[in-house]
């Protein structure tokens, strides 16, 4: 998480994952909440919701496509 006025990090969050796979991040219509894609090729997607509060992130794994 960085705050946009200075570009300073404010918090960070280890996805444990493979190293192989592509992310992409999804805006949402709510502004605390982005959805993350991660695919492998055409063999795997995880899908993951990111949630910022005060200051906290928090990763939930919504679906997994196989």
């Amino acid at each position: 998480m960085m705050d946009l006025s200075n570009f300073e990090i404010i918090s960070t969050v280890d996805l444990t994952s493979k190293q192989e796979n592509n992310y992409t991040f999804h805006r949402t219509p709510a502004p605390e909440m982005i959805l993350l894609e991660a695919a492998a090729g055409q063999d795997d997607c995880i899908l993951f919701l990111i949630k910022q509060s005060e200051g906290n992130i928090t990763i939930e794994k919504t679906k997994s496509l196989q």
